[in-house]
């Protein structure tokens, strides 16, 4: 894939940045964010720039992610400038046969997030609180999509980790480097 010189440069550098509810994230090398976009963390629709002064497009926009996305025929859209989810009776599939995928959500919440992080995980599918900070949810959101929808009610001492148990993928926010790299040497994610 050609890239201009700058950018190219930039991006080898590990020099990507990423914008997220107002928070800038990164830098990050090619080799990071080619992940993240496999792993459904980096969306047609997130926020990017490469190097300190690129200008900030959509990933859809930027011409080393763009090949790279996934992007869902008739899948559930997360819209407005808020983040916010479609309603409950929308998010009901048409396919009877559909199962929806299985969740475990972690959220350790120390802000006053709660209640409005349970009203949207409500939205997302059924859901059942095991605990203070653990949850089990089905729903027909992918993982990454589940994991923004969330993120928009979390504080920034809050942190989240969703576990698609059924098709082996993973998503987080606000771990910190040393566990996200742990994270991804342990969880394997499965062979389709």
């Amino acid at each position: 894939m050609s890239l201009d010189s700058s950018v190219g440069a930039a991006a080898h550098l590990g020099n990507w940045r990423v914008s997220v509810g107002g928070r800038v994230y990164g830098p990050y090398s090619t080799e990071q964010m080619l992940s993240f976009v496999a792993e459904g963390r980096i969306a047609s629709h997130s926020i990017v720039a490469v190097g300190d002064h690129g200008p900030w497009v959509s990933a859809s926009d930027d011409p080393v992610l763009a090949g790279m996305l996934n992007r869902p025929a008739a899948a559930p859209s997360i819209q407005g400038p808020s983040h916010s989810v479609t309603p409950a009776e929308s998010i009901i599939t048409t396919d009877a046969q559909s199962q929806g995928t299985n969740y475990i959500v972690f959220a350790d919440i120390k802000s006053r997030s709660g209640y409005n992080f349970e009203r949207e995980l409500t939205k997302l599918g059924p859901n059942y609180r095991l605990n203070t900070t653990l949850w089990l949810l089905n729903s027909d959101f992918p993982v990454g999509q589940v994991r923004n929808v969330l993120i928009q009610h979390l504080g920034r001492t809050d942190s989240l980790l969703v576990a698609d148990t059924t098709h082996g993928k993973t998503a987080w926010f606000n771990l910190g480097p040393e566990a996200e790299a742990k994270i991804r040497r342990i969880w394997k994610r499965a062979v389709s």
